[in-house]
């Protein structure tokens, strides 16, 4: 049982009168159990009143009074012995999402979650044990994600902590493994499955409700009998209420959630347009007037959830593919056919499954849960818990997805699938949050309460304005109430917004949220890194140029470079991996790498260090070719012949054994392909700015595409970097910072935009908006340009939205709409939006060929 701080029970208890539970709302059976003057329908409820009280959280009650959840069956033994599993090793393994003795994470589906008391209760775990870290709630998907200290509480004692409240978590011990992703599609299905349960009740009752109103429809000048119309009147009644009272409540509960926060939100007018449709139905029924309208009543709550249907739909099939289809850009080397390195291959982090073994370097992120195969190493966690001291990890170790590995290369295999929601949900975590709500969200967040507003009161307005005729006036009070539709202009923005991070993604270009996208639209100055960015690390010609390298120094230095990500590193080791040694079988010990710099590590009892001449401690060596080779026999091809033709010296990177210099390898940088026109295509728009940690060799090389020399800048620590770019920023420019995230991730951080490149490998900075594959940097003026081109489909929904609003709401004012032709065109509205924005964002994509 967690820690729990709460004090005896209320002996001293006093009479009441109340007769429903102050925690839950239900009825008391038992007047007997009460606490502080307030009654409860059992001791579970009055257990969590006193737990709630004695804890100061009480405001609990404020915010939604009677919004707990029922302890009338629940039976407090049983309940705690059914948990007994939860102290299996392995099925904690299976639920906690991290752990490391100090700090252990957990997502729990709470299907009990339905109201703001919910969410602010659940945020204020850790007032109710001292074991708790945090806790944060996704309300749309029923969530709480809980960070926990293992040694105050267990994952059972925060079970059971949930339970106590009435939150149980939704856990099947048969099925104890299935991944969190599985739990949300169950929870999906359900709602999916309620709402076109809904939706049947709702046609079946509005067919049905049109025959019984064919009778007086078509009665023409001749009076219905009144038998007969009463008779029809009360069949619609019946047909109507489990309408009104299960269809339709769900916009009733909102509005009255809404209300209790003393907030208006979208469902209060509409709510208020079905209730007034209702009784004045019922009212004529009574009266014997008419048969009322509840065919109108019936046919407006059906088309209002059609409408709310396919709005869902639409947001599944985004998420669905940004979760499930495209996949984070970045790579993971694994080893498939035996323990040589030239079994080593890389893959994409979509096609790694359970059982791989997984090659993870210096910076890599770890894409999935592993056992550590290495008999040593050190693993970041700060991606995950904030906290950057890398812990050492052992042999057999479980190492958890999101950690990144520091120092030499692990070898790990995989135990559980990629999760790309999982990853997706830590790049978003608020540790890297730096983008505030853009303009155009504001405004679609902010008009719906004012528009709200304004209806309530243009149909108070219609309805005192047809007075006496109340017929009328009723009429135009409802069709001005249920055709209003904020809906549509807040639909524009998350819609549009979504289509263009599913497009992107699907291309190559995966951003972290939707604020990105328009952030994009704002970025007038692109910087570049050059080393892995501008050049491309597979196509780099290698050299070496010093003394004769022995066959043992050759495999200590073939080993040490296979623990570096650095572009001009990864180079070298690949035309080493060609000479035949068993650099995979060497021990590696004391990794080192420093920024901008080199590395430096113990290859079994030799000292390597690898990087520039001043790192190293570089002599001029007479210049004796030992290696000459292409990393790639194709050649780029640039569309500037001066380009082309012309290689000079190239970055250098010398090495030292033991203490002793030995010489350099000369990488002669191979560009990647369309840069010429990439260039071009920015230039008219964008200043152009070069950041490089690498000597001014290619000066004159880059001066094709960078034709200002300011522009360019050699020989950049990252700390030079991050401060250019906010000197450029605070120049009054929008700066994206396009690098490798390797020794630029202050500066991609400190950017408007930070665009990490991935190839072929696992780094990845939390601290980026985004993440392209590096084959597609020559598509980055057209990411650019569908980021504004959706900001103009946007503001054109915008407009069709309010073109709609005043044509339908001055027809309805005047008397000349039905409640059920608005009820029509109100979904109609709503799909005309969805449909734009998804047509013409698609559209446009196809168009630009992304």
């Amino acid at each position: 049982m967690p820690n729990l701080k709460i004090s005896p029970p209320n002996q001293d208890v006093p009479s009441t009168s109340q007769t429903h539970c102050h925690h839950c709302g239900e009825i008391c059976a038992d007047a007997s159990i009460t606490a502080d003057d307030k009654a409860f329908c059992c001791e579970g409820c009055k257990f969590v009143y006193e737990l709630l009280r004695d804890n100061n959280l009480c405001t609990y009650y404020d915010i939604s009074a009677q919004s707990g959840v029922s302890f009338k069956n629940a039976l407090p033994d049983k309940r705690r012995s059914r948990f007994d599993y939860l102290d299996d090793p392995q099925t904690q393994q299976s639920l906690l999402e991290f752990t490391n003795g100090l700090i252990a994470k957990t997502t729990f589906h709470l299907p009990q979650i339905h109201c703001s008391s919910c969410l602010w209760l659940l945020e204020k775990l850790h007032k109710l044990s001292n074991g708790i870290i945090s806790s944060r709630v996704d309300f749309m998907r029923k969530e709480v994600s809980i960070t926990f200290d293992p040694e105050q509480i267990s994952l059972r004692g925060v079970v059971e902590l949930l339970t106590t409240i009435g939150y149980e978590p939704e856990l099947r011990q048969q099925n104890i493994s299935i991944s969190s992703n599985k739990k949300q599609n169950n929870a999906t299905t359900t709602t999916a499955t309620s709402l076109y349960l809904k939706i049947g009740i709702a046609g079946f009752a509005f067919g049905n409700t049109m025959i019984f109103s064919f009778p007086e429809y078509l009665s023409g000048v001749g009076e219905l009998d009144s038998r007969l119309r009463m008779f029809f009147g009360i069949m619609s009644i019946a047909l109507a209420l489990p309408v009104l009272l299960y269809s339709a409540s769900g916009y009733f509960q909102s509005s009255w959630q809404s209300l209790k926060q003393r907030h208006i939100n979208l469902d209060v007018p509409i709510a208020i347009g079905i209730l007034a449709l209702f009784v004045r139905s019922v009212v004529e029924i009574a009266s014997g007037a008419t048969s009322g309208y509840l065919d109108s009543f019936t046919g407006l709550v059906f088309l209002l959830l059609c409408g709310k249907l396919f709005q869902q739909k639409t947001f599944d099939a985004i998420a669905f593919d940004r979760d499930y289809k495209s996949y984070f850009p970045i790579a993971v080397t694994v080893r498939r056919k035996g323990s040589s390195g030239a079994d080593e291959t890389t893959i994409p982090l979509s096609a790694l499954g359970v059982g791989e073994r997984m090659i993870i370097r210096n910076n890599e992120l770890i894409p999935a849960d592993s056992v550590l195969e290495s008999a040593v190493g050190h693993v970041d966690y700060s991606f995950v818990t904030g906290e950057s001291a890398p812990v050492e990890v052992l042999c057999g170790n479980v190492l958890y997805a999101g950690g990144r590995v520091m120092g030499a290369a692990l070898e790990m295999t995989s135990v559980k699938d990629v999760s790309q929601s999982y990853l997706t949900s830590l790049w978003n975590n608020e540790t890297f949050q730096k983008h505030p709500q853009s303009a155009l969200e504001q405004v679609s967040d902010t008009f719906g309460a004012y528009f709200t507003a304004f209806v309530l009161v243009l149909a108070g307005a219609a309805f005192l304005a047809w007075l006496p005729n109340v017929g009328t006036a009723v009429n135009a009070a409802t069709a001005v109430l249920v055709i209003a539709c904020p809906c549509a202009m807040t639909l524009a923005a998350p819609f549009a917004l979504g289509w263009t991070l599913k497009i992107f993604g699907n291309a190559g270009f995966y951003l972290k949220n939707t604020s990105v996208v328009l952030e994009l639209t704002r970025i007038n100055a692109v910087v570049f890194d050059k080393t892995g960015t501008l050049t491309n690390a597979r196509t780099n010609r290698v050299q070496y140029k010093g003394q004769g390298l022995t066959s043992h120094e050759q495999e200590y230095l073939a080993a040490a470079l296979r623990h570096s990500t650095h572009p001009l590193t990864r180079s070298i080791a690949t035309v080493m991996q060609y000479v035949g040694m068993p650099a995979a079988q060497l021990q590696i010990s004391n990794y080192e790498e420093i920024p901008s710099r080199g590395f430096q590590c113990r290859v079994e009892e030799h000292y390597v260090r690898v990087g520039s001449a001043e790192f190293v401690g570089g002599e001029t060596v007479e210049n004796t070719t030992i290696i000459s080779a292409n990393v790639h026999p194709e050649r780029l091809h640039f569309q500037s012949p001066h380009l082309e033709s012309q290689h000079l010296q190239g970055a250098q990177v010398h090495i030292a054994i033991d203490g002793a210099y030995k010489g350099l390898f000369n990488v002669n940088a191979e560009y990647r392909r369309g840069l010429a026109k990439l260039f071009s295509q920015l230039r008219p728009k964008h200043k152009l700015y070069l950041l490089s940690g690498d000597n001014d060799a290619e000066h004159d090389t880059l001066s094709d595409l960078f034709t200002d020399d300011r522009a360019m800048a050699f020989f950049q620590t990252p700390q030079d970097k991050l401060d250019c770019v906010k000197t450029l920023q605070e120049s009054g420019l929008g700066v994206a910072m396009v690098g490798d995230g390797l020794n630029d991730a202050g500066a991609l951080r400190q950017s408007n935009v930070g665009i990490a490149l991935a190839e072929e490998r696992g780094t990845f900075s939390p601290a980026c908006d985004a993440v392209m594959s590096a084959h597609k940097l020559d598509r980055l003026a057209d990411f650019i340009g569908f980021a504004g081109y959706t900001r103009r489909v946007i503001i054109a929904a915008f407009w069709i939205s309010v073109v709609y609003n005043i044509v339908g709401l001055s027809c309805a004012v005047m008397g000349l709409l039905s409640p059920l032709v608005s009820a029509v065109l109100m979904p109609v509205s709503n799909a005309t939006v969805i449909g734009f924005t998804t047509a013409a964002t698609i559209l446009g994509a196809k168009l630009r060929k992304i």
